[in-house]
């Protein structure tokens, strides 16, 4: 498993890019109590796949925001694309019976959730329109068809 990251001055931003500038950080099942210098602005912190089932330790905490087993295999789209400022979560809901799917958005500061689904055919792709304001999430199913949403948070709901 590989964790990307970005550091800079307001924070930190997580990605799913290389860049050539990169400083890989890896991390063992009982290296318990290490830390790393930060040399670099983009970072990579490798885990070992037994890793994965350890409990947080306590100077790394997580939160699982999903629950979702995709099967294993070579997917050609993205599953889960993360909007550019780091609020908002998209991903990928595949319906057991290939009758259709579902599209969950989680907005991350106030953990509200929202469902685009009534697909014809499974979903392939997604990714969040490079803006800040407005919000556009464009998702590609398997026949080709482009859809796309435009994202708000309104009266502590998200609008689709």
């Amino acid at each position: 498993m590989t964790f990307k990251f970005n550091v800079h001055s307001t924070g930190i931003d997580f990605y799913n890019a290389t860049f050539m500038d990169t400083q890989d950080i890896y991390l063992e099942p009982n290296q318990d109590g290490a830390s790393y210098a930060l040399n670099s602005t983009h970072i990579e912190i490798k885990t070992c796949q037994k890793y994965e089932t350890l409990l947080d330790s306590s100077k790394v905490k997580s939160t699982k925001l999903v629950d979702y087993g995709w099967e294993i295999k070579a997917y050609k789209g993205n599953l889960i694309a993360v909007h550019r400022d780091g609020d908002f979560l998209a991903y990928i809901l595949h319906s057991t019976n290939r009758s259709g799917c579902a599209v969950r958005i989680f907005h991350r500061l106030t953990k509200y959730r929202a469902l685009i689904k009534n697909f014809e055919g499974q979903a392939t792709d997604l990714a969040w329109a490079f803006t800040s304001k407005p919000l556009y999430l464009g998702i590609m199913d398997e026949g080709g068809n482009l859809f796309v949403h435009n994202i708000a948070v309104e009266n502590d709901e998200i609008k689709t």
